[in-house]
């Protein structure tokens, strides 16, 4: 049997309000917006810094794999959450770690991993995926992408959004249809 892709199970949207709802702290609330809404990758977010914010135009320079660089749209809501959390602060990591013995000056992937864990757990979510227990931030990153293709936003833009150095990438995890939205096509021929 073929391995089942995670993209294949996005979260709806009333998945990520529960989420969002259910985080424990305004930090963990714009984190889980930032994954959700600009669909970034966990280090992304972590290493995202005060400094590249376009508060006026509303994007965020965000620092890819392979230190590739991209400009990234920040909708009006998580722009908000955003400087409501960092207050008048516009220097250093967005996400500064909190722990005095910590190994990096901005939190770890495995403290954004448990964030988005313990906020599923709180709002009562399991994994759309019947192969994964627990939501994760992939799962919100997934979100974003599928978000975007149901919008009618091109496979072009949506690669250079997620940061894929390669297009096959994205074509390979959402540029097929699934079943729902084929049938859905079908149904209005006939």
């Amino acid at each position: 049997m073929q391995q089942l892709k995670r993209s294949r199970y996005p979260l709806r949207d009333s998945d990520v309000r529960k989420l969002l709802d259910a985080a424990d702290l305004l930090r963990d609330r714009v984190i889980i917006n930032f994954l959700a809404l600009c669909g970034l990758r966990r280090a992304e977010t972590a290493q995202a810094e005060c400094k590249d914010i376009d508060w006026k135009n509303g994007r965020l320079m965000v620092l890819g794999k392979r230190d590739r660089e991209r400009l990234v749209p920040v909708p009006g809501s998580a722009l908000q959450d955003l400087k409501f959390y960092l207050h008048k602060r516009r220097t250093g990591f967005i996400f500064p770690s909190r722990r005095s013995d910590a190994k990096q000056p901005h939190i770890g992937v495995e403290q954004i991993n448990e964030i988005v864990k313990r906020a599923g757990w709180h709002a009562n979510l399991i994994n759309p995926n019947p192969n994964l227990k627990n939501i994760n931030p992939h799962s919100l990153r997934h979100y974003y992408a599928h978000k975007l293709k149901k919008s009618g936003v091109r496979i072009e833009t949506i690669s250079y959004l997620l940061g894929h150095a390669d297009i096959k990438t994205t074509l390979a995890e959402y540029g097929n249809q699934s079943i729902e939205e084929m049938q859905a096509e079908i149904a209005k021929v006939w």
